[in-house]
């Protein structure tokens, strides 16, 4: 996995960065890439990389994984239950 975000013109917020921190941390043990998407992707590409300010209508996170089968999908639902994420 790569990390396209270390140099970023502005921060993102604490919360926010926490919890992506920990879903890529458990996704990185799960053998796993993320892909952010959505919104608040552009939000970061935009905003906190290039200063290039956006309009944001949801506040919404969309983050995309592939698993390659159903075994793969319940070891992840696992790890980020463990790792303190809730299940709706």
């Amino acid at each position: 996995m790569t990390n396209s975000c270390e140099n970023l013109r502005h921060p993102i917020d604490a919360p926010t960065a926490s919890l992506l921190t920990r879903l890529a941390l458990t996704a990185k043990e799960q053998e796993l890439d993320l892909l952010l998407v959505g919104a608040f992707a552009r939000e970061v590409l935009f905003y906190h990389m290039y200063d290039i300010q956006t309009d944001r209508s949801t506040m919404d996170s969309d983050i995309s994984v592939q698993v390659q089968d159903w075994d793969s999908f319940h070891r992840l639902r696992m790890a980020l239950l463990h790792a303190g994420f809730q299940s709706t």
